[in-house]
């Protein structure tokens, strides 16, 4: 099947794609990059709280206890954000097997009878996670840039693939002895077309979420002098709603949440609690909401509200109420693939290396036709070079300040991104400014720095269990093997080396 599209617009697909392809590459790249690493953030959280208890079986009275006294701290605590009012509790799971209760951005775990039993701050996925959301950037400002970049790199995947006219045709056509430009090509186009249908679907479901910040806060400054709530409101539910069902009564403690839960599951049985959350925990009059998921639905769940006893009243209509409603409940657990378990999560994996290999094979194919034009541009491939490397390494330096209680890992991060590249360019030289000798110089750097955050981990917390383990050794082994073959040059170079001066001594 091939698409018919004329030689012209061709042409102006593929000077578009180039030219979004340079300009936004590298930041494109960390979208990419930490988009990946976040598709395992709840494996990253136990990993950051590996000495917490963990069980699966729990009475739903220590659900009680633990909103109950997170509600406590929350109300005396002084330096809370005014704005988020909210406590959330999650239920334990096979995925977080813990009860971890939070607002803002403090986290409490309680073991399986409600006591509190230390921190849960996982400062770590919150560093990463931001990274990705926004850049670093002030929240509201950075959830703009990265949604524009959404855009951008929807454009570059939709324009690449209709450049090619036999896109279809040529999907399983690989030359891997091919060298140069050509065998960086023919990789760069078949892993983006094996991959497009899914990389699609990641793009466009990231970058509408954060345009729909944009667009509540444009409708919100137009129509409702800046009141946020009347656009939500259709979609979150009102306060008036909520009014309706409690009465203004006050939340009757303990035995309220526990009766809502167990309310919950008699009248959904195949209702999975994943959340209770307690809308307006500092006020006077708090209400009450559980968040469940269904096993055959992709929405996040359905929120369920409660009066004050702890009797259902309503449900907002995530899984059967207006289709708008559907469709936005589905988006989150599309665009960061917590859905279906493991097996979604390695697949999404899959996608963000593939979506981070084709930007960086699509830079190398520039720099290798500017060279064979006899336009090279050597240092600004080695900065490419470094950059690639470097911006994971430094995550791992920043990741590795944090369990030492630095507390500057944003600073940490860049400081080491801008070292590390100006390393690289010194490296360069030194190297008679050989691409492939920084490379391998700047992959043993991220390996190394992955090594340093494990043993790092270790002397922080001293514990080996499946929590460690299962971050720990994935971690390990991608060091391994970027290490070996690295190793295996030095030893071939070395040999080659011997073999030379005897030649000369002969």
């Amino acid at each position: 099947m091939n698409l018919k599209i004329s030689k012209n617009t061709i042409s102006k697909l593929t000077d578009g794609h180039k030219i979004l392809g340079l300009a936004f590459s590298a930041v494109l790249y960390l979208i990419c990059m930490t988009g990946t690493i976040v598709v395992f953030f709840v494996e990253m959280e136990r990993w950051e709280q590996p000495t917490l208890p963990e069980y699966t079986a729990y009475d739903n009275s220590a659900i009680a206890r633990a909103a109950l006294d997170t509600q406590k701290v929350m109300v005396a605590d002084k330096n809370r954000s005014p704005v988020e009012e909210d406590i959330y509790i999650g239920f334990p799971s096979d995925n977080l097997p813990r009860i971890v209760a939070g607002y803002s951005d403090d986290a409490r775990a309680y073991d399986s009878k409600g006591n509190y039993v230390g921190s849960a701050n996982h400062p770590n996925v919150h560093f990463v996670s931001e990274l990705h959301y926004y850049l670093h950037l002030p929240e509201s400002y950075g959830m703009i840039v990265v949604s524009v970049l959404g855009i951008f790199m929807l454009a570059l995947l939709i324009g690449g693939a209709l450049s090619h006219k036999k896109i279809f045709a040529d999907a399983f056509k690989l030359r891997p002895r091919a060298e140069g430009h050509l065998g960086r090509a023919d990789t760069h186009n078949r892993i983006g077309t094996w991959t497009l249908p899914f990389a699609l679907v990641v793009t466009a479901t990231g970058s509408f979420v954060g345009f729909s910040q944009l667009i509540v806060f444009l409708i919100a400054t137009v129509f409702y002098q800046g009141d946020f709530s009347k656009v939500m409101d259709p979609m979150l539910g009102s306060q008036h709603e909520i009014t309706k069902i409690t009465q203004n009564v006050p939340l009757k403690g303990e035995a309220a949440i526990v009766r809502a839960i167990s309310e919950l599951k008699k009248n959904e049985p195949d209702a999975i609690p994943t959340y209770l959350v307690l809308k307006n925990a500092a006020t006077y009059t708090p209400s009450l909401e559980i968040i469940a998921k269904k096993a055959d639905r992709l929405a996040f769940g359905e929120t369920y509200r409660f009066d004050a006893d702890g009797n259902l009243k309503t449900q907002n209509g995530y899984l059967n109420g207006a289709i708008g409603k559907q469709i936005y409940a589905s988006l989150f657990p599309l665009h960061f693939g917590n859905y279906g378990g493991l097996p979604i999560q390695i697949a999404y994996f899959v996608v963000g290396f593939a979506l981070c290999f084709m930007i960086n094979a699509g830079m190398e194919i520039w720099f290798t036709k500017s060279a064979a034009k006899a336009k090279p541009k050597p240092y600004l491939h080695a900065i490419w070079v470094s950059f690639v490397y470097s911006s994971i390494s430094a995550i791992a330096i920043a990741m590795t300040s944090n369990f030492f209680d630095l507390k500057s890992d944003v600073i940490i991060y860049w400081g080491s991104l801008i070292s590390l590249i100006i390393i690289g360019l010194v490296a360069f030289n030194t190297f008679e400014q050989n691409v492939l000798y920084l490379g391998r110089l700047m992959r043993a750097i991220f390996a190394l720095s992955i090594l340093l955050l494990v043993i790092a981990h270790f002397i922080k917390f001293k514990v080996v269990n499946f929590a460690t383990m299962s971050v720990s050794v994935p971690l390990i082994l991608i060091a391994v093997f970027i290490l070996v073959p690295i190793f295996r040059s030095l030893i071939n170079l070395k040999q080659k080396q011997i073999l030379v001066e005897q030649d000369i001594q002969v």
